[in-house]
């Protein structure tokens, strides 16, 4: 599930169904981030770290329904990543806005469980 990029200093993470993101998060954090995209309350056992995570994640799916981040290839586009892969930045960036609702829709319907309404 967690693959490590050769170049770059992240680990792949599938957040959703056909949504990874390349993060620097530990590996002990990614159940949270997870938790936090899929739209889940935070656990109150959870360390500091699990729990800015869990708030990355929250943040990251919040800046994907207003369109600020973008899917490409089914990898979560982050600016943590652009500043260090500049690279990965297109002239045609924009998608078309059927491609973001089809995405949104398939995101909010991913878990069999109901998220926490936050």
């Amino acid at each position: 599930m967690a693959n490590q990029h050769p170049r770059l200093n992240f680990t792949t993470v599938e957040l959703a169904h056909n949504i990874q993101v390349q993060t620097s998060q530990p590996p002990s954090c990614h159940a949270a981030l997870r938790a936090g995209f899929a739209g889940y309350t935070d656990n109150p056992r959870w360390t500091p770290q699990k729990r800015r995570a869990w708030k990355q994640g929250k943040h990251w799916r919040s800046e994907l329904s207003a369109n600020r981040m973008e899917v490409k290839d089914g990898l979560l586009i982050t600016p943590e990543m652009l500043e260090q892969a500049p690279a990965l930045q297109s002239p045609d960036a924009a998608a078309s806005p059927g491609t973001k609702v089809n995405l949104l829709g398939n995101l909010l319907n991913w878990s069999r469980k109901k998220p926490a309404m936050n």
